[in-house]
């Protein structure tokens, strides 16, 4: 019947696609319910029988890895017997090794008794053994024949280490074969199985596909056709005979119902079209003009950071650093202190006299990368020539500032080539904390005191202006 221009299906039995799908749900399930048990087993099996090639035998190759990398340091350490950087580095080491053996030594109950004896044994050396023997040869860094000594026992006992890793090893590889060989009828049944459900499965879906063509696919495609001839006014199209009640009629359905309010929408959207056209137009130029605005504002800000920055160095130049931390001292308070180190590269002279201008560019621009590293959250700048600024804000206290002013003084302190020729490259620091201090001018001159301290009393080291009062005092 009609309602309202729209047919609308008379009322019949109802027959649900639910009802006529039915008869597939079961072997559906059954063989999603096979596959899925199928690839649980198989991923049991995959576990029990490879878990010797991934996990543990990982971690041993984690642990043989912090061997052979001990192993080189020695060799370092032997041939030079008093060095402390590589004694240290053997430390390092020694600390990695300990680490690695310990996420061996922490699965040991899952090896068989042998290995398990093993990688407890090398544990034992690698926790008390090693670092004892590393212990004598600290204690005989300045005795060549006690380091000797010291280090042909440590070299012992990493072997040994490494032999018992081996054993490991070996004894691993041949257990996850032993399993494999175990589980391998298991994995051909399960193969065999999932090839028999999957050409069950494959029967069943082509069941469902000519079932879907047939019931599903084809009334669906009716509609489709019936789509296509909409027009812009969709006078001319016909509503869909409904001869059936069941989704597919409600479908059917819903297309008339649909048909008759595009007929309606369609005359609203041509009414529209011309107002978002003016509203498009419109927002394009908003958008435009704010392109504008931002573009004009960021070639604003390029120009003001060139004009704080040292061409060179793009550090601070001397009048935006000094506003800068002008602004600090005057709104500091206690809990807001801070501390400003003055910096000279020593004998810059002798770097543009020997290697020429260019290098000494350079030596200028590795100050300043050595200053981004000591200081990654303070102000830094040029003052000049070969004179440097820096202000850390919230450091005042004297064994931080100690340790500032050795870490940039250390990584200054070296050769610095150029065009085939060489000079020695060091720094000259003063160092003043702002508490008990706020004019800027004051901090300078403290900090300027203490930087001609530290030059006149040999260059390459650094200075805190409170050290130098209580020297002066004294």
């Amino acid at each position: 019947m009609l309602v309202e221009g729209v047919v609308v299906p008379v009322e019949m039995e109802r027959k649900p696609l639910r009802k006529k799908l039915r008869i597939l749900y079961i072997p559906v399930i059954l063989s999603v319910l096979c596959i899925t048990v199928c690839i649980i087993s198989s991923m049991l099996i995959y576990n029990k029988t490879y878990r010797f090639y991934t996990e543990q035998y990982y971690k041993i190759a984690q642990a043989f890895e912090q061997v052979s990398s001990f192993s080189s340091t020695l060799d370092l350490c032997q041939k030079l017997p008093s060095s402390t950087a590589y004694n240290n580095l053997a430390d390092a080491y020694d600390i990695e090794l300990l680490s690695a053996c310990s996420d061996l030594f922490s699965t040991r109950f899952e090896f068989d008794n042998n290995e398990r004896q093993e990688i407890e044994s090398l544990y034992d050396i690698v926790r008390t053994s090693i670092p004892d023997k590393l212990n004598l040869l600290k204690d005989g860094i300045n005795d060549s024949e006690k380091c000797k000594d010291a280090l042909v026992a440590v070299r012992t006992d990493v072997t040994t280490v490494a032999d018992k890793l081996n054993h490991v090893i070996e004894k691993s590889i041949a257990t996850g074969n032993k399993a494999y060989d175990n589980n391998r009828i298991d994995v051909y049944l399960i193969e065999g199985l999932m090839i028999a459900i999957f050409i069950g499965f494959i029967i069943v879906t082509a069941y469902l596909i000519s079932f879907i063509e047939k019931r599903i696919i084809k009334p669906i495609r009716d509609i489709a056709d019936w789509s296509r001839m909409f027009n812009d006014d969709y006078a001319d199209m016909s509503d869909i005979e409904i001869t059936d009640n069941d989704e597919i009629s409600d479908i059917s359905s819903a297309f008339n119902i649909v048909k008759a309010k595009l007929c309606e929408a369609n005359k609203t959207k041509r009414d529209n079209e011309s107002t978002l056209r003016k509203l498009r137009e419109e927002e394009e130029y908003k958008k435009k003009f704010v392109k504008q605005l931002y573009d004009e504002k960021r070639e604003k800000e390029i120009i003001s950071s060139e004009a704080k920055r040292d061409g060179l160095t793009g550090l601070y130049n001397r009048r935006s650093f000094d506003a800068l931390i002008d602004e600090f001292m005057s709104n500091k308070s206690v809990s807001s202190e801070g501390a400003l180190f003055l910096i000279d590269m020593d004998n810059f002279k002798n770097v543009n006299d020997t290697l020429g201008h260019i290098a000494g560019d350079e030596a200028l621009k590795t100050l300043a990368g050595a200053m981004r590293i000591v200081f990654p959250g303070g102000y830094l700048g040029r003052y000049g020539g070969d004179e440097f600024i820096a202000f850390v804000p919230s450091t005042c206290d004297d064994e931080t500032l100690d340790r500032l002013g050795s870490s940039l003084c250390q990584k200054m302190d070296r050769e610095f080539e150029h065009g085939g020729k060489s000079v020695r490259l060091s720094v000259s620091v003063g160092i003043v904390s702002t508490v008990g201090i706020d004019d800027y001018a004051e901090l300078y001159m403290k900090a300027d005191k203490a930087l001609y301290f530290s030059k006149e009393h040999g260059r390459n080291q650094y200075t805190l202006a409170s050290s130098l009062d209580n020297f002066t005092a004294d």
